[in-house]
């Protein structure tokens, strides 16, 4: 029975570490859609939150595993990603933010995780998720009514390390905390770049 212990922890803590590595990568397709590709429920989401506006952008993304639809539009001078699962089912939205724009004790917790984590990092891309019900998130769009809506914030960024120059993504609490870290792993391109 010891001989049987002593082998199989071996292979479970590999089996594991396995599994661990690859939840933390990123590998994102995303091609653009038709709107009449999309689900209804969604379709209806966007513009009964929106109205009828033109300039909206549909796509199709697979991230890890995981298929979702996302409207991509701007309103009021804001700048908007909308993600839908293949239901058409809301799961959150973000908002693109500058790092000027955000507040300063959020600004403060970020700037301390960079540093004690990086030797250089480089911040790409900055948005704010605001999870919810599909009510609640409509009515933070239109009246930022905030009742029952989780504020994360998304950010894209190169990290430079002792070992490691790589792009991440990670989510961070309306705090700073850090909830989830990925490493994106870029599709190679289908044509030749000169």
């Amino acid at each position: 029975m010891k001989y049987q212990i002593q082998v199989v922890l071996p292979f479970l803590s590999f089996f594991l570490a396995v599994i661990n590595l690859n939840a933390q990568e990123k590998v994102e397709e995303e091609y653009r859609v038709k709107e009449s590709e999309v689900p209804v429920q969604a379709q209806k989401w966007i513009h009964g939150t929106f109205g009828e506006m033109k300039g909206i952008k549909w796509y199709y993304e697979k991230s890890s595993g995981k298929a979702s639809y996302e409207a991509k539009l701007k309103s009021d001078r804001k700048v908007y990603s909308i993600e839908f699962d293949t239901m058409g089912v809301i799961e959150d939205v973000e908002q693109k933010y500058e790092w000027n724009e955000l507040e300063s004790d959020i600004k403060t917790n970020l700037t301390k995780y960079f540093r004690s984590n990086y030797i250089k990092y480089k911040i790409i891309k900055i948005q704010k998720q605001y999870v919810g019900t599909a009510t609640d998130l409509k009515n933070y769009i239109r009246q930022n009514e905030k009742e029952g809506i989780t504020v994360n914030y998304e950010i894209e960024f190169h990290g430079k390390t002792q070992t490691e120059n790589e792009l991440w993504e990670c989510l961070f609490s309306s705090n700073g905390e850090l909830l989830q870290k990925k490493k994106i792993i870029l599709k190679p391109a289908n044509n030749l770049e000169f």
